[in-house]
Parts: C-alpha cells; sequence; structure tokens
C-alpha cells in the first residue's frame, strides 16, 4: 500500500503492522488481508482513507509531526496513530463496525482509543467491548457530545458508559469558559479540554462539479415524479439569494415522489468522491423522506443517503458517499422527496451542492473545527505524552494523572466530576519516571524511548488510535 493517502504531517506517524506484508494474501491470518496500516470497515478494505475530514482532524491534534514547519503539531509528536475507519464519509456508521474497529484495535495494541463518536442509544455490544480494552489496559478517551445538555439526565453514549477505562472529555473556549455547545455532567463528564476553532491536518478535496444557485438559473436541471413543483426560491437561502426547494410556494402535497436532478458531470480519473451540500429541513420525521440518489445514465438511481428530520432553525453540512461512482466519465446526482398520506409541511430547502474528489497530488491541507471531537483528542495526544514517560502506568494510574493534575475552573466547577481543564505539564511533571534497570534485559536492544532513554523492544511503543 502507498502512503499517499495520509497527509504528510502524519505519515511518519502512522502506526504499521509488522506481522502483515503486502501480497494479496491475510499474512498475520487475522481476517484482514494487506492491512498493514489499520483497516477500513465501512468498505471492508485495507485503504482506511478519510472521505469526511473529522478522524484526520482529530488524528491532527494527536500526533502531527512536529518541528517540520508545517501546520500544526500534535500534543505527542511522535505517537502512533492507528488509522481504522469505522464511519462513512456523512459520518453515519453502524454499531458493530465500530465495536469491530475497538476490538481490532485491542488485538493489534492500541494503548489509548480516541472516540470523537457519540450518539444517544445504549448498546450492550459496545459497552462490552470498551470493558474488555479496559480489561488488555487500554484508555478510552470519548466526546461528550455537542447538543448542550446535561449527561447527567440525557445521555450521550459511548462517553456515557460506567466503564472504568473511559475519560469522558467537554469542550472549553479560548477564554477557559465550557463552550456553548458543549454537553456537561457532574457526575457523567470527567474533565474539559479546548474544542473550539481548533486548527489541525484535513484531507484535501478537490470540486469536480458545484452549484451554489447563485444566478437564478436551474435550467440544465430536471425535474419530474408525482406532484412536482421543485424549483428555486429566495424565501430560504445560505449565503446567495436563491436555493433549490421541493415546493416553492407553501407545503409539498401528500403521496408525493417528485424529484430534482442535476445535470451530468464527469468523474473520470477521480477517487474518494463525495457529495456536499447545505440543508434545511422540515419534514414529518419517520414518515416523509428526501433521497438523495446517484446514476450514471440519468434513468436508473442509486440511493447513497437518506434523511427524515425537522429543523428550521439552521442549515446543516450534509456529505454523501459517491465512492461506487469513481472515475465514470457521466454522473448525475438527484433529491426526491417522498411523503406518506398524512400530515405534510414546508419541505426541504438545499444549496451550495458540490461534488468533491480527493486530490491526490495534495493531500496535506488545514482546517478550524470545533466540537467536543476536537476536545476529546487533546486529552489523547496528554495520555499518550505520559505514557511516554511511563509505560507502565495502569488504566486507572492513567486517568488519575489526567484527572487529578488539571486546573480547576470556575466554569467548569458542576459541569464535569473534577470541575476542571487539562494542564499537561502538572500532569506529566506529577508522573513517576521509570527507573531503568540496572543491566539490559535478555535479547533485548537499548534504545531511545519516547521522551526517555529506557531499554524497550519492539512491541513496548506508544501507540494511540486516530479518531472514528
Amino acid at each position: 500500500m502507498d502512503d499517499y493517502f495520509f497527509p504528510s504531517p502524519l505519515a511518519a506517524n502512522i502506526w504499521a503492522n509488522n506481522d502483515e506484508t503486502v501480497n494479496g494474501i491475510d499474512s498475520d491470518s487475522n481476517g484482514k488481508v494487506d492491512d498493514i496500516r489499520g483497516w477500513d470497515f465501512v468498505d471492508n478494505d485495507n485503504d482506511p482513507y478519510d472521505f469526511n475530514s473529522h478522524g484526520t482532524h482529530v488524528s491532527g491534534t494527536i500526533a502531527a509531526v512536529g518541528n517540520n514547519s508545517k501546520g500544526v503539531v500534535g500534543v505527542n509528536w511522535r505517537a502512533r496513530i492507528m488509522p481504522l475507519r469505522v464511519l462513512d464519509a456523512s459520518g453515519s456508521g453502524f454499531t458493530s463496525n465500530i465495536v469491530s474497529g475497538i476490538e481490532y484495535a485491542i488485538a493489534n495494541g492500541a494503548h489509548i482509543i480516541n472516540a470523537s463518536i457519540g450518539g444517544p442509544g445504549y448498546s450492550q455490544a459496545m459497552k462490552d467491548v470498551i470493558d474488555a480494552a479496559g480489561d488488555a489496559g487500554v484508555l478510552f478517551v470519548a466526546a461528550a457530545g455537542n447538543e448542550n445538555t446535561n449527561n447527567d439526565g440525557t445521555h450521550s453514549y459511548p462517553s456515557d458508559y460506567n466503564s472504568a477505562n473511559i475519560v469522558s472529555v467537554a469542550a472549553t473556549d479560548s477564554n477557559d469558559a465550557l463552550a456553548s455547545f458543549s454537553n456537561y455532567g457532574s457526575t457523567s463528564v470527567d474533565i474539559g479540554a479546548p474544542g473550539v476553532n481548533t486548527y489541525s491536518t484535513v484531507p484535501k478535496f478537490t470540486s469536480a462539479w458545484s452549484d451554489n444557485f447563485a444566478d437564478g438559473n436551474v435550467s440544465d436541471w430536471t425535474t419530474g415524479g408525482t406532484g412536482t413543483t421543485w424549483g428555486l426560491t429566495n424565501a430560504v437561502s445560505l449565503f446567495d439569494p436563491f436555493s433549490l426547494t421541493d415546493s416553492v410556494v407553501g407545503n409539498y402535497q401528500n403521496n408525493s415522489n417528485n424529484w430534482a436532478r442535476s445535470p451530468a458531470f464527469n468523474l473520470s480519473g477521480l477517487s474518494g468522491c463525495q457529495l456536499n451540500y447545505f440543508l434545511v429541513s422540515l419534514l414529518e420525521t419517520n414518515f416523509d423522506f428526501l433521497f438523495v440518489e446517484a446514476s450514471t445514465n440519468g434513468v436508473n438511481f442509486s440511493t447513497i443517503q437518506s434523511l427524515s428530520f425537522f429543523d428550521n432553525q439552521f442549515w446543516y453540512r450534509i456529505t454523501a458517499p459517491m465512492g461506487s461512482f469513481d472515475g465514470q466519465s457521466t454522473v448525475y446526482v438527484r433529491f426526491r422527496l417522498t411523503s406518506d398520506a398524512n400530515t405534510v409541511f414546508d419541505g426541504v430547502y438545499i444549496d451550495h451542492v458540490d461534488v468533491s474528489c480527493v486530490d491526490s497530488n495534495n493531500t496535506s491541507t488545514y482546517d478550524f473545527k470545533s466540537g467536543t471531537s476536537m476536545a476529546a483528542p487533546h486529552v489523547t495526544g496528554l495520555a499518550a505524552l505520559i505514557l511516554a514517560k511511563n509505560n507502565t502506568l495502569t488504566v486507572a494510574e492513567l486517568k488519575a494523572l489526567i484527572l487529578d493534575h488539571g486546573d480547576s475552573l470556575p466554569t467548569l466547577s458542576g459541569k464535569t466530576t473534577t470541575g476542571k481543564r487539562i494542564n499537561a505539564f502538572t500532569s506529566i511533571s506529577n508522573t513517576p519516571a521509570i527507573k531503568p534497570p540496572t543491566q539490559p534485559p535478555q535479547n533485548q536492544d537499548t534504545g531511545t524511548g519516547y521522551g526517555h532513554t529506557c531499554f524497550t523492544n519492539s512491541d513496548n511503543k506508544v501507540m494511540c488510535w486516530g479518531a472514528l
């Protein structure tokens, strides 16, 4: 496998499976062929490329290479990142894939798992595998969630599982206040870390086709279906005067099944493609749906995404995977609305539609992101620094060094179990150093470890898992 798809600030720190050889054979008999750089549990292959940018951004915060005059540095410049892709380009996925990813991390010697993921659903299978990670000596760092809710009563998982090896992380801003979006909880969220306007690595994409509807012309789009009322409106728009909507005037109709289809565009020679668009959705949740579809002939369409929710306050940036259409010379996308025989609402508004693909000539770029997903990797990086000083620590000892030695903040009092924001200096200062043996153990090489001189073998490395 080539390393071209890893941004250069991360490439040197990507974990390698030394038991695997790229030969089309499962050399280490773990059920994964040629998994020398982790695994993609979504597409079930050995290319864990991040089509969403979320995981790459998190990984840069943890372990971007330092002292190279490029972009950003990670909290730990030399930690190992084990890339495991368990969510699709839209940031959605199956619990089973997340569980499989955690199992892979455990089996391959990860010391820390960063889980910048979350949702309200409890899964016993996920709880069990997190506990198994704890039994294997793995710290599990989880984002508390971005709903500005109290996790003591309204749970967000996996951060809220009562597993001893979990550190649940809230986000703080540049003023050391709890971020406006961050979840909190005096008994459920452990500690705060910076998570607002965080600058880090993201994959580089190039636009293959786009339409922002700014010119007020959709003559190159085609509409059809039952009860067709698709068109442009200036009643609701993102930045420019117009947006595309299923019903220009009033609510959509009962028993609708209508669509708007884009003009054809060309994806020849391109890979890792995805559809991006902004959406305001006012649908009867779980009964009326927006289907996002793609086709190579404009007639036979495949569903790449389906949505059904009601929120008339915000524009959401949505990403839908289009990898199955990579390299095709003729591609169409369409938005199709369906409704049942009952309640109707105002429908959907769509703006700034863009199809982007991986720019293989430039994989390194940077961007700002905010969220508890950006706070968690600061804790993960700190945990990796602590283990670099002393890799004999138990999970309980590692967790205590993070939680006990943060800075107490009035803004976090009653919002987290500790009332603190992490402090790397004090945590590391309070980490006991390893006393080297009087002579090297048998059959081991003397070398320089991460931050200290010690006797170590090839398995005794600090490794951490990038984001899900």
